[in-house]
């Protein structure tokens, strides 16, 4: 900020009404502003002051002025992800010592592929079951889709195949399935949402229509992240953050998430009650990558390879995308 006196004489600058942001100062002698506004802003935000310029005969003038201050674009800084090696048996498992809420849960990651799908192969990133034929699991097809399905003993009991199809390997996006088998309106039973958005598009669709019905999920039968739960294969290759699974509850995806300036960016989550079998990984622990953090001890254990990386929904690396392969 510069004011001029004609009589050559000193000048003093100030701050005379409003503030400037937390972090930033004035220079009484030379009206530089200086300092790093603070870098937890929770939105963008104006600030509004007027500066005053006093000479030696103690003569003054004054400008208003404001500094609009940004939010980060990523608020909420993700550490670390895991990858998970598709050549390599890799995932991870649990079965819990007894059942739990098996109509009503809600499961959230972050995803980044490093193998898209491929004819034939059908990645798992979340599956519950006893046999083939018999299990819950939310999968990519082998063209990308999001599928969701249940079955017993080989009878169908809900599936959903999306249209739209995940095959990029350079960017994160962030895949949610909500589950509510005994809610009264049928269209609120099976929720599945991409970056936010719910996905109402689809291939393919069979709701659940018995109230009765029970999920594998979350009961006492073996349950793996990154590989069929009811046989070898079809395993994920790519990268996962901030998995959470919440037991009992249909949770909105603005629990783990938020818009800014057109993005879907992830969010810090608290309040989350995570229920008996509920779990929350962030992947922060290189030698115990399933560890449980919710409070809830529910570990995961780890088989294969699995390795931590800092390649996360808030610090992506550039990769190679193998859709442009030549």
């Amino acid at each position: 900020i510069v004011a001029a006196e004609p009589d050559g004489g000193t000048l003093a600058y100030s701050v005379t009404s409003g503030a400037l942001p937390s972090g930033v100062s004035l220079g009484s002698a030379n009206g530089q502003l200086t300092g790093t506004p603070n870098v937890n802003q929770a939105a963008d935000t104006t600030f509004n002051f007027t500066v005053t310029a006093t000479d030696d005969e103690n003569q003054t003038n004054a400008r208003a002025f404001n500094l609009i201050v940004l939010r980060l674009m990523q608020p909420y800084s993700i550490t670390n992800s895991m990858i998970n090696e598709k050549v390599d048996n890799s995932f991870l498992h649990r079965t819990p010592s007894s059942a739990s809420n098996r109509k009503k849960f809600t499961f959230s990651t972050w995803i980044k592929l490093s193998s898209p799908p491929t004819t034939g192969y059908f990645p798992r990133i979340f599956s519950s079951g006893t046999a083939t034929g018999s299990q819950s699991e939310l999968v990519l097809t082998q063209t990308g889709q999001i599928r969701y399905e249940d079955r017993t003993g080989n009878t169908l009991k809900a599936v959903f195949d999306s249209n739209m199809t995940i095959l990029d390997t350079t960017g994160w996006g962030h895949i949610m399935l909500v589950v509510d088998i005994a809610n009264s309106t049928q269209s609120e039973r099976t929720k599945i949402y991409w970056n936010g958005v719910q996905v109402t598009s689809w291939a393919s669709s069979t709701e659940h229509t018995d109230t009765s019905y029970d999920s594998y999920f979350n009961s006492n039968v073996l349950h793996r992240i990154g590989e069929s739960a009811t046989y070898a294969g079809n395993r994920l290759g790519g990268y996962l953050a901030e998995t959470h699974f919440v037991d009992g509850q249909a949770l909105a995806p603005t629990v783990f998430g938020e818009d800014y300036n057109d993005s879907w960016v992830p969010k810090q989550v608290t309040g989350v009650t995570y229920g008996t079998n509920g779990f929350y990984l962030n992947y922060q622990t290189a030698n115990n990558l399933g560890d449980d953090v919710s409070g809830q001890t529910n570990d995961y254990a780890e088989t294969g390879t699995q390795f931590q990386s800092v390649d996360t929904p808030t610090n992506n690396f550039p990769t190679m995308n193998m859709n442009f392969r030549q």
